[in-house]
């Protein structure tokens, strides 16, 4: 026969010790449900739930498939952000705890630009996978391929793709409401230093295009019917955006891009560019180069001992750093039957890899 636990314990104790025993019980439980709920309700951030809108009026071209939006706790630089995903460029509903953000966004749909250091706040940034000069054309520069001067241990990497995206700081959630500072290009001169507010709890952000578009003319091109296929480079540009103040970074690198026939004298062709670190803080050489391949299948890079393809100026001094647009005149192709050893100053890098310059009249 088998005792009560209780009294198995207290053996043949007095009903009235097993009384004390039983109120001992009970008051250690209540004790520890009442300190329970006392440390829980005292630690506890209140989620609120808050509508996170999307407005377009700086990027009226914009079509992304989704957007991505971190929040980063402010003087908690080890705090892990709090991140939202949404299809389409709307937005939409998201939860956050009572207290001080900044927050950074941008699309998600990129296929060559990706992010990194997502965890901080200063260190986020977007960058590109390395690359190979002849990439354009769908082909593999070979070893000892002509670079720009003074480009040659450069890393090569891809442009990147439509980047669309801004920062909101000051965001403050409270049981009142939110406050926030994301503004608009067109009222940014006109901001007087408030924050929005919103009792409703809505956070309006204003996405703008965050990459630079270049394009270029080659102008008074001679022998571009010889030409089967050609792709062109750029050096001195740089290899990330800092997302937090669209920083870019101090690493020179080349960038391949396309380049297409614009006409019967005329090569052209356009890329995005995170842009590059401007002078005084770092001036490094912008150098464009051209390779083309002749109907005979030889080929050929311009550009390494012409003037005219020295653009640093154009770029350094381009009146809207985004939208900056090179020119470059004249310029002779090598022709088929032209033996590549009479009198064309090539040097060989490779079997079939020529370099080509001339003396341009202009």
């Amino acid at each position: 026969m088998y005792l009560p636990l209780c009294r198995f314990w207290v053996e043949d104790r007095t009903i009235t010790t097993l009384r004390y025993i039983y109120l001992a019980i009970a008051s250690l439980a209540l004790a520890l449900v009442a300190c329970d709920h006392h440390d829980l309700c005292y630690h506890h951030r209140h989620l609120y739930s808050l509508k996170l809108e999307y407005d377009w009026q700086d990027a009226p071209e914009a079509r992304p498939a989704g957007m991505t939006v971190y929040f980063y706790p402010e003087n908690r630089e080890d705090a892990a952000p709090y991140v939202f995903d949404f299809r389409g460029s709307k937005g939409g509903k998201i939860e956050l705890p009572a207290g001080r953000y900044r927050a950074i966004t941008y699309n998600n749909d990129t296929e060559l630009a990706h992010p990194r250091n997502t965890a901080s706040w200063q260190n986020h940034l977007m960058f590109t996978r390395p690359a190979n000069l002849f990439e354009p054309v769908q082909a593999s520069a070979p070893p000892g391929t002509i670079r720009a001067p003074g480009a040659e241990a450069e890393r090569v990497i891809m442009t990147p793709d439509e980047l669309w995206g801004c920062t909101a700081t000051e965001v403050e959630v409270t049981k009142d409401g939110v406050s926030y500072i994301c503004v608009p290009f067109k009222d940014k001169e006109q901001w007087i230093g408030k924050p929005a507010v919103s009792t409703e709890y809505v956070i309006t952000l204003y996405p703008h295009d965050l990459l630079c578009h270049y394009s270029y003319e080659i102008r008074d091109v001679r022998g571009l019917g010889n030409v089967m296929r050609m792709c062109a480079s750029l050096s001195g540009m740089s290899p990330v955006l800092i997302l937090n103040n669209e920083q870019t970074g101090t690493e020179p690198v080349t960038l391949p891009f396309e380049a297409r026939r614009g006409g019967e004298t005329t090569i052209e062709g356009a890329f995005l560019t995170f842009g590059h670190h401007p002078p005084p803080d770092l001036s490094k050489p912008h150098r464009m180069m051209l390779y083309v391949w002749l109907k005979d299948g030889k080929g050929y890079a311009l550009g390494a001992h012409l003037d005219n393809f020295d653009v640093t100026t154009q770029v350094d001094n381009a009146q809207n750093p985004r939208r900056v647009h090179i020119i470059i005149n004249g310029l002779e192709l090598p022709t088929p039957e032209t033996p590549p050893d009479e009198g064309m100053g090539l040097t060989p890098s490779t079997d079939d890899w020529q370099e080509e310059h001339h003396d341009v009249k202009i």
